[in-house]
């Protein structure tokens, strides 16, 4: 049976091609997002993105790293 060895996370930037603006003092230059990287135990790799919506769920690139890291990680791992 395959288990999950390793689960890590990277935060990215994905610069906009203009600025992303709404209300009066809001503006977006970028998007920083989370690629999650599994790894199996047979050496399989398999890698997600987490996209953060602070806006509308409160969350940011930095609770979902943590979120992965100290309440999924190790549940999933074995």
């Amino acid at each position: 049976m395959l288990t999950i060895t390793d689960i890590s996370t990277t935060i990215f930037r994905l610069p906009l091609q203009g600025q992303l603006r709404w209300g009066k003092h809001s503006v977006l230059n970028e998007l920083r997002h989370v690629l999650v990287h599994v790894t199996l135990s047979d050496g399989a790799q398999g890698v997600a993105e987490a996209p953060p919506r602070p806006t509308i769920y409160g969350e940011t690139v930095y609770s979902i790293c943590s979120i992965i890291e100290h309440e999924l990680k190790p549940r999933l791992l074995g």
